[in-house]
């Protein structure tokens, strides 16, 4: 009886090995993008306008002119890195648009008024706890604060401190904003008292003047952002 041995040789199939290793990437990409995720970049980057593409890395310095969108009373808002303060590695945004158009105080008591007792204030300070915590939790308190107006020095400077203004504010159209739903500028709130009852603001052309305090004008407050 003759037998008849089969030899079977180990063939090299090109398109499996490329197949298993395209598999092997693509598990690597994915776990690498969970990982990625549940860092606090990740869980952000959805909200970042700009840089683009965002954050190839873990960990960012926010920079000048970054932008990001964040929730505020349910809406979202647009708002722009201003000045980094690299010691502490915090970031100042500002909103580029106000979220409302209101008094400073409703009914004004008589006397010096301040910006602590304000309408304004309040109102900030309630908006501030509609915000997503996975935003809230990276911003810092300026005087108790998590959104607050800014002083008039710090956007159109003074004439005894003309370091004070921020760059970014040099240029007087990063001054001028609108309040949503209005097709013109609008003047904003700032901090500081002038006299009596009369409350610093922008104006319309983005230079600065002063009203009183039951003018409803626009509310632009900023906030202080931890770095990634």
């Amino acid at each position: 009886m003759k037998v008849t041995r089969r030899i079977t040789s180990h063939l090299y199939y090109p398109e499996a090995e490329k197949k298993k290793e395209d598999t092997t990437l693509l598990s690597a990409i994915s776990q690498a993008a969970t990982e990625y995720l549940r860092t606090s970049a990740g869980q952000l980057a959805a909200d970042v306008i700009m840089p683009t593409p965002f954050i190839s890395q873990f960990e960012y310095q926010w920079q000048e002119g970054d932008q990001i969108q964040v929730k505020v009373d349910g809406e979202k808002r647009t708002a722009t890195a201003v000045f980094r303060n690299g010691l502490e590695n915090r970031t100042l945004f500002v909103f580029d648009r106000c979220l409302c158009r209101m008094p400073m105080y409703e009914n004004p008591p008589s006397g010096t008024l301040d910006y602590q007792s304000s309408d304004v204030h309040q109102y900030l300070q309630e908006m501030s706890l509609t915000i997503p915590w996975k935003w809230r939790k990276r911003m810092l308190e300026q005087n108790g604060d998590l959104l607050f107006l800014l002083s008039k020095k710090s956007v159109c400077g003074a004439e005894d401190d003309p370091d004070a203004q921020l760059p970014w504010f040099k240029d007087p159209l990063h001054r001028i904003t609108n309040v949503p739903g209005e097709d013109y500028s609008a003047s904003w709130w700032l901090r500081d008292v002038v006299s009596g009852t009369n409350f610093a603001y922008v104006g319309t052309t983005g230079f600065a003047s002063s009203g009183g305090a039951s003018t409803s004008l626009g509310v632009r407050p900023a906030f202080w952002l931890l770095d990634l």
